[in-house]
Order: C-alpha cells, then structure tokens, then sequence
C-alpha cells in the first residue's frame, strides 16, 4: 500500500476525549472519502499526510475539513480505495524524497 497526492482512501480513525495524560477511547470515527492533498517527510524525518474530508457522516470530521496525520498513523487507518493516474512517477519521487531525508537524518543535519 502507497498513498502519495490524490490517493483516495477511506479512514477509520480513533477518537478519545479527555486530558492527553488520561485520555479515554470512545470510538473509531469513519471517514467514508478522503483524499490525500499533502505529503511530505518533516522534522526528524517523519512522514506526515494531509487528507481533506469528501465524505462523512461523522460530526467530528465534516466534509471539507482537512486532517492531517503522521504516515505510521495514516497506514494503519487508511483502506486505499483509488489512486491517481501518474501513482508509479508520485511514488518514484517519493522514494527519492525519502532516501534524502533519511541521508539527512543520519548525518545529524536534520
């Protein structure tokens, strides 16, 4: 699985309340429609995805809304459900983006 811009994917994504020491699980929010509008490898070289909202039900997540998440997150979360036509050059720049980021990350210039 590769999500890269334009993929569109469904996201299962868990919702908890409370303080961040004592958070609560309450449920897993469904995400019918997103698509993914960012993707970038950041600060100490992790990958982060931002998705807008095209469908949902979910009143924590409107249509339109956009939610960003760090990639070990969006995988587990994310079902594909359609990928944009260039998918193998997005993925191509992908890996080569990686591939600097971790060189970078390595050499402690990150």
């Amino acid at each position: 699985m590769n999500i890269v811009e334009g993929t569109i994917v469904s996201l299962e994504i868990p919702v908890f309340r409370g303080s961040f020491r004592n958070a609560k699980f309450v449920r897993d929010a469904v995400i019918g429609k997103a698509i993914c509008i960012k993707e970038k490898y950041g600060h100490a070289c992790k990958h982060w995805f931002t998705f807008e909202v095209l469908e949902s039900n979910d009143p924590d997540f409107p249509k339109g809304m956009k939610k960003r998440m760090q990639g070990k997150n969006a995988y587990r979360c994310a079902t594909i459900l359609d990928q944009p036509e260039d998918e193998d050059e997005k993925i191509e720049s992908k890996r080569n983006r990686k591939e600097i980021m971790q060189t970078l990350c390595e050499g402690g210039m990150a």
